[in-house]
Order: C-alpha cells, then sequence, then structure tokens
C-alpha cells in the first residue's frame, strides 16, 4: 500500500500549474460564497496570472481523485482574490482548471487539512459533474451535485462528519441566486459523506 501511496503523491506533486489568459473583471463583488463556475470572458476574481499552487494543494487533488480511481488532470493555481470566493473551476484553452484564493487557503505543511481539501474536492466534483461545459441554468442543483461528491471524498479520505462539514461554515446563510443557503448545502454534504462511509 506504501509503495500505492508513494505513487500518487508524486503524480499529484507533478499536476501542472499555469498561467490563465487576462480577463476583464467586470463581475459584482459576492459575499459568503466558497466557490464559483467560471469562463475567462466572465471576468475573473483576480489580477493578473495565477502563480504555482502550494504543494499540498496539488497533493489533495491526488488525494481526491484516488477515491474515485482517476489520474489526477487538473491545473492547480493560486492568487490573491478582489472579491469573497474562496477558489473556482473553469475550462480555458481546453485545460480543466482550479484556482484557490492564496489568502483563503491556509494549507497544513505536509498534510492538506479537512476545510482546503474538502472546498477543493467541491471543485474537482465540479469538473467531473460536466458543470464547467454547461451553462448555470441549474446552478443550485450543480452546486449541491458539487457539495455531495464532497462529502463523499472526505468521508473515503477518513474524515468525521464534523470535519467533512468544517468548510461549509464559511457559507452564506441565505444563499445567493448562484447558491443554494448553508442549511440545504449541509445536508447535500451529510449525504455524500454518509454514501461515502457506506460504501467503503
Amino acid at each position: 500500500m506504501d509503495h500505492v501511496r508513494r505513487a500518487l503523491i508524486t503524480a499529484a506533486l507533478a499536476l501542472p500549474a499555469f498561467s490563465l489568459p487576462s480577463a476583464s473583471r467586470g463581475a459584482r463583488a459576492t459575499e459568503g460564497l466558497i466557490c464559483t463556475l467560471t469562463r475567462p470572458s466572465f471576468g475573473m476574481p483576480h489580477e493578473g496570472e495565477p502563480l504555482a499552487p502550494a504543494p499540498e494543494a496539488r497533493l489533495a487533488v491526488g488525494w481526491i481523485m484516488d477515491t474515485v480511481g482517476l489520474t489526477p488532470n487538473f491545473a492547480v493555481g493560486k492568487a490573491d482574490f478582489d472579491r469573497k470566493v474562496g477558489a473556482y473551476a473553469v475550462i480555458a484553452d481546453n485545460q480543466r482548471r482550479i484556482v484557490y484564493d492564496a489568502d483563503f487557503f491556509s494549507w497544513v505543511e505536509g498534510s492538506p487539512n479537512w476545510r482546503e481539501t474538502g472546498i477543493m474536492a467541491h471543485e474537482v466534483g465540479h469538473h467531473l459533474g460536466g458543470h464547467t461545459r454547461t451553462d448555470n441554468a441549474t446552478q443550485h442543483a450543480q452546486e449541491l451535485e458539487a457539495d455531495r461528491f464532497a462529502g463523499f471524498v472526505l468521508a473515503k479520505l477518513g474524515a468525521t462528519l464534523p470535519q467533512a462539514t468544517r468548510w461549509a461554515q464559511d457559507l452564506s446563510e441565505e444563499g445567493a441566486e448562484s447558491h443554494p443557503p448553508r442549511r440545504q448545502r449541509l445536508i447535500a454534504i451529510s449525504d455524500g459523506w454518509r454514501h461515502g462511509k457506506s460504501s467503503n
């Protein structure tokens, strides 16, 4: 098992960093959101190009993908966001990408922690669910699907239910046009976590 884990860690650390093309920044700041589905033409929540992520961010994505038996093929980056969005998922130049807010995330050196790993799992869920390839007409449903995926992944990684829902404590209580209320999202995460535990 150790050799499998070492191979996974090596693959995760090899995930590419990237540069997003420059884009307009016309979107309005939104309070209480953790993620956003976006495309370069919609405007990014930061200036300039993302930087190389913390090694723990790549490691977390590798662990997340391992729970579903897939090889990680996302470009991961970090940036200083100018609005309250913890991370986002996007397809640009035919590449699946995840960018997180460097100030919002607090990685523990050598060991991805539950809050940050939960958010990254949510973003991975957007990509695997095909949400970044569709419009946002059903975005509430997409958010809940990504939440359930995050709960499932965290259960597979050994998180307790309180640990699996830790990242959702920062979500908006009321929700928004793009995101459901916190209570609905906690239920979705919990449902995913229970499914992950029951299928261990």
